[in-house]
């Protein structure tokens, strides 16, 4: 079987520092590497693709996004304070036109103004396209609508069809918590849990010792009874720090693993984490 691969960016956070990890996915046409210390971003802006669940000839581009409310321009209002914000994603394709948009107005409201004030209050959330294959430009704009403010992160998601005949990897999505769903509106919803992500692909410390991410493997062609997973860690100045290897069988066309690394054996620094499919 040939070797697919998986290879993202992320961030790791330990007791003495932070941990930057990358990765690699199919759907990521490079790798991002994370600073070591991080300046105070109002808007931050993750991404993952799935196959789509209603279409398999699609993909599911998930984007994820966290707002920090300290950056925003919260008003006095009936003893409260709120924050008014659009976000705006726009889906571009190899030749700037635009295919697909979403537009969410949302009010934010705090009981004291020490929360406006506050770095480590934020809001979560996620926003989903169904594309079809091929290169896409996606914008996220977050416009404060009491500032007059705005702002933009944008990123390339590369979307290769995937081939039938053999297994394949999803993209990774870097996980902040897992729980039992809460209903069919959740905006994190996968196989009967809420998959919450960390956009930030920061790991570690008193609160976080463990790497926490989801993938789905396709099983492609039924034939395929299982597959071989390795998964590696790599320092980027150290080398490669951890490896598995880790037999998946197919009970039905798609495996869906939520998988957990610990990370007190690890030292402070950046690391990228490699997902191959033998």
């Amino acid at each position: 079987m040939r070797c697919a691969k998986n290879l993202i960016l992320m961030a790791l956070v330990a007791l003495t520092g932070v941990l930057p990890f990358a990765s690699s996915s199919q759907a990521m046409s490079g790798q991002r590497r994370l600073k070591q210390s991080r300046s105070f971003s109002v808007l931050d802006v993750d991404h993952a693709w799935f196959l789509s669940p209603s279409d398999t000839s699609k993909f599911q581009l998930e984007i994820y996004y966290q707002i920090h409310q300290a950056g925003l321009k919260f008003e006095p209002d009936s003893g409260r304070f709120q924050a008014a914000y659009e976000l705006k994603a726009t889906v571009f394709d190899k030749k700037n036109k635009v295919v697909a948009r979403k537009q969410i107005p949302k009010t934010l409201n705090v009981s004291a103004e020490r929360h406006t004030r506050s770095r480590q209050d934020f809001r979560t959330s996620q926003l989903d396209f169904s594309l079809p294959p091929g290169r896409y430009w996606v914008e996220v704009i977050l416009t404060d609508l009491n500032a007059g403010k705005e702002f933009t992160k944008s990123f390339e998601a590369h979307l290769k069809p995937l081939k039938h005949s053999r297994a394949a990897l999803s993209g990774l999505e870097f996980v902040h918590a897992v729980q039992a769903t809460r209903g069919e509106g959740s905006a994190f919803l996968k196989g009967g849990y809420d998959v919450v992500p960390s956009v930030v692909r920061t790991y570690g410390g008193s609160d976080s010792s463990s790497l926490l991410y989801y993938q789905e493997i396709y099983q492609g062609n039924p034939s395929v009874e299982q597959v071989l997973l390795e998964t590696r860690l790599r320092h980027w100045t150290k080398g490669m720090v951890y490896r598995d290897t880790l037999y998946v069988h197919f009970d039905n066309p798609v495996k869906r693993q939520l998988r957990r690394i610990s990370l007190e054996e690890f030292p402070a620094g950046s690391y990228q984490i490699e997902v191959y499919l033998r």
